[in-house]
């Protein structure tokens, strides 16, 4: 009884047939011959190379399981150890095609008291032995044991502050409050919390030059004997360019006696500034331009009075303005 391989309209004699053609046709029949033996001499060296002794390297996943409800862990434990394995090269080749291997450690087998849950190293090996084969040899692992603390207190809720030093480019600025992906995190204590223990903060970002909104992934400060759900936050710092911008103002005095009136030349004074892109329609109808009325009799000034532009809103950067003093008349009524 023969067994013919299907591969489309061809069976596998078929295949072979038309590859020893081809290989013929290009190498001739000592060029099949080569071919022939060097395979064979692949598949022999592959043989006698795969039943040596070697050394693999494996990561090796770790599943805590059954955790009891009410029960939460404040330090976790490691999610995979690094096992370094010497055994023979056959019993690799289950490992080829196969994901990582994964132990699965029941809670209540390792807890302790003093909310401590806890493997020994001799615990470990044991379970690495069963996922890697008794035969192999283990020569380290890393960690060698796995501890972690839990608690049974009920989590309290508090508030996040953001912890930055930030600033933008010359060109820009920042465009409105740096944001958390969370405004609050539930604290996990091993003992009660205090009654004032209502925040805690991010560990600092910093940044400088920003030319773009930009957004970080930080850590929740830790603390000793505390979880925080959840510890990793997005941080977000608004930036946006700044462009300029040209008004003209009308020019107030200021201290104007009721029987004197003051009219300068010009009225008006242009000032120029940088205002942040998404403000540049907004009109700043309370920037003005000011002389003083005090200052004529204070320095005795006959010539020019100097002007002043006030309120500056503060996302208005590098105001400039023109004249800067201005000619005079007065009319005593």
């Amino acid at each position: 009884m023969s067994c013919v391989i299907q591969y489309g309209d061809m069976n596998f004699r078929e295949i072979l047939h038309t590859t020893v053609q081809h290989v013929k046709a290009a190498f001739g029949r000592d060029g099949l011959l080569f071919v022939f033996f060097l395979v064979v001499s692949v598949i022999f060296w592959f043989m006698l190379t795969v039943n040596d002794e070697a050394v693999k390297e494996f990561h090796i996943g770790v599943d805590v399981t059954d955790v009891p409800e009410g029960i939460t862990l404040i330090n976790e434990p490691p999610k995979q150890i690094s096992v370094m394995v010497r055994d023979r090269g056959t019993s690799f080749l289950k490992y080829v095609f196969k994901s990582d291997p994964v132990i699965s450690l029941n809670f209540e087998d390792f807890q302790k008291t003093n909310n401590l849950f806890s493997v020994s190293r001799n615990e470990l090996l044991t379970y690495i032995r069963n996922t890697v084969g008794a035969n192999a040899s283990i020569i380290s692992i890393n960690p060698d044991s796995i501890r972690a603390t839990y608690t049974t207190l009920p989590p309290r809720k508090v508030k996040l502050i953001v912890n930055t030093d930030v600033t933008p480019s010359n060109e820009c600025v920042l465009s409105g409050r740096i944001k958390s992906s969370v405004d609050s995190v539930w604290v996990y204590s091993m003992s009660p919390l205090a009654a004032d223990f209502d925040r805690v903060e991010t560990q600092l970002v910093y940044a400088s030059g920003l030319k773009d909104t930009a957004v970080y992934k930080t850590h929740v400060k830790p603390i000793a004997g505390m979880r925080f759900v959840p510890s990793d936050v997005e941080i977000t710092v608004p930036v946006e360019p700044l462009i300029r911008k040209q008004a003209v103002v009308p020019l107030v005095v200021d201290n104007l006696p009721e029987n004197v009136n003051l009219i300068t030349f010009p009225s008006t004074i242009n000032i120029n500034y940088l205002i942040p892109m998404s403000m540049y329609k907004r009109v700043f109808a309370n920037i003005k331009a000011h002389v003083d009325y005090n200052m004529l009799v204070d320095a005795n000034t006959t010539e020019k009075l100097p002007v002043m532009v006030f309120p500056v809103p503060e996302l208005v950067r590098d105001l400039s303005f023109s004249p800067d003093s201005v000619e005079y008349l007065i009319e005593t009524r």
